[in-house]
């Protein structure tokens, strides 16, 4: 019965997970993270090969330790190759809305790639709050952590609050726009950037949309060649971020 659980939450969707609570966390570098980061772990799963790198963990006494023959392990991974270890770590709880932290909203981004990029990209830059509306990609799904390389462990999220609480935070609001706006350059000359900046990046495909939002805001575009169209969302959170940090 704990085999065909674990099985379950290493399948789970995102509705799922939600229910549960739990996430299942692949991969020794994430669970390094995860662990250092005093995030409360209840298994750790992992194949003889790696009996040898639990010490470098350092897990606590109250995660239990299970291991499995490789063939048992498969039925958990959705990895094709790679670190046969992970951990069944609880779903962090929801913070509150800190107006005075340097924070980034994500507006339906759904590719969960760029989601995690743009969450490592947080932590590379200083920006300590993350806050997803309107759907999108999950930030704690499978694909998403490993794309953030265990950046959410290190973040305060927030997922699917509602959007007239992050307006009547009155926290300065920088929408990443394509073609519109004020130049970034423009805006890095002449100081604009507050410690609690705050940049909204938007769908992959339409940008943000949400007209209540951009009437809040300050559009700004990243001046770039005219032989491209735009930039990857990840690639313009990385130049937003680094440049209002300056």
């Amino acid at each position: 019965p704990l085999f065909k659980k674990f099985v379950e939450l290493s399948q789970q969707t995102t509705a799922s997970y939600k229910n549960s609570k739990l996430i299942w966390v692949e991969g020794l570098n994430l669970c390094k993270s995860a662990i250092k980061s005093n995030i409360t772990a209840h298994y750790c799963i992992y194949t003889e090969e790696y009996v040898e790198w639990l010490p470098e963990l350092y897990i606590p006494p109250t995660i239990k330790k299970i291991c499995l023959n490789k063939s048992m392990y498969k039925h958990l991974s959705s990895l094709s190759s790679g670190d046969q270890i992970g951990l069944i770590i609880s779903l962090p709880e929801l913070g509150a809305l800190n107006p005075k932290l340097p924070t980034v909203i994500l507006n339906n981004v759904q590719n969960p790639l760029n989601a995690g990029a743009i969450l490592r990209n947080c932590i590379a830059f200083g920006y300590q709050q993350v806050i997803s509306i309107e759907g999108g990609a999950s930030l704690w799904g499978s694909k998403s952590l490993r794309a953030g390389m265990g950046a959410q462990f290190s973040l305060h999220i927030i997922e699917n609050i509602d959007l007239y609480q992050v307006i009547n935070a009155k926290m300065p609001l920088f929408v990443a726009d394509a073609h519109q706006g004020v130049s970034l350059d423009h805006l890095y000359r002449n100081h604009i950037f507050p410690p609690n900046t705050t940049w909204i990046f938007g769908n992959e495909g339409f940008g943000v949309q949400n007209g209540y939002l951009l009437e809040h805001s300050t559009r700004v575009h990243i001046p770039i060649s005219s032989n491209i169209e735009s930039l990857n969302v990840a690639s313009a959170s990385a130049i937003c971020l680094y440049t209002s940090k300056q």
